[in-house]
């Protein structure tokens, strides 16, 4: 039988009509009455002080061996972390990944590569070390760039060059000559050597004449003018002896011409 008024000596010594609690109103195991006078039992489970029911994380969201209790029950993450203080390194070999840019006001090297691993949070004040293979930005030394200029090598990001310029490196050597036994010494051992210009030869004839004749030299070969007919083509074969230049024209009595090397 319900009773919610406790009477004493003709007295109210209590009266439960006013209270307003149910079974979920108490920690489980908890008895009391409710506002008929009759015992209840709590349902409320004893952790549940907090509606944890609309949580959606998971042990993949919550930093590595922390707990937290998501829809009622205590989870721990397994999210990898880099703590304060740390670095996280990650390197590449693909050229893909490597780029150059141009912003308004200089060049930039950027460094992209897709996240390898877990999933990972950064602790603030941690740090991201990029790295790619250096080949990928040349291999070039110092020793292979000419003098005061900057490039990027294996070396580093930027080194200058150490390169003198090397006179025996030129495409082609010249030497103007203006005696029929000219001196010459050209610094490159490669390379035929021809003659261009003009000269003069002079040749006997019948009756103790002399004949001049003009010369015209053309690389390997010289055009002697003829009286009559068109001017004759010889061949030459040219090189140094003792830093004599030798295989010009017998008879030759003048020159003004260019000696070369290299083409």
């Amino acid at each position: 039988m319900a009773v919610n008024k406790v009477v004493i000596n003709d007295k109210i010594a209590l009266d439960l009509t006013g209270d307003t609690v149910t079974p979920s109103d108490l920690v489980e195991g908890v008895t009391a009455h409710d506002a008929t006078g009759m015992q209840i039992t709590g349902t409320r489970p004893a952790t549940s002080g907090t509606d944890t029911s609309d949580a959606t994380a998971t042990a993949k969201d919550i930093a590595r061996g922390k707990t937290a209790y998501v829809q009622g029950a205590k989870i721990t993450g397994d999210l990898y972390e880099t703590a304060k203080g740390k670095t996280k390194t990650y390197f590449t070999w693909g050229s893909e990944y490597v780029t150059l840019k141009r912003d308004d006001k200089r060049d930039l090297i950027n460094i992209k590569m897709p996240w390898i691993g877990n999933d990972e949070i950064m602790r603030i004040d941690s740090y991201i070390e990029l790295g790619a293979d250096v080949t990928l930005f040349g291999d070039a030394t110092a020793a292979d760039v000419a003098k005061g200029k900057t490039f990027t090598s294996t070396a580093g990001l930027k080194v200058t060059g150490t390169a003198e310029p090397a006179e025996s490196d030129n495409n082609v050597e010249a030497y103007a000559v203006t005696t029929t036994s000219p001196s010459v010494n050209f610094k490159r051992t490669d390379g035929a050597i021809k003659i261009w210009g003009y000269g003069t030869m002079t040749s006997s004839g019948g009756w103790g004449q002399q004949t001049t004749s003009l010369v015209a030299f053309e690389g390997d070969k010289y055009h002697k003018g003829a009286i009559y007919g068109g001017p004759s083509s010889t061949s030459l074969s040219l090189s140094i002896s003792n830093g004599k230049l030798t295989g010009l024209p017998s008879g030759l009595t003048a020159i003004s011409a260019i000696v070369t090397r290299g083409i």
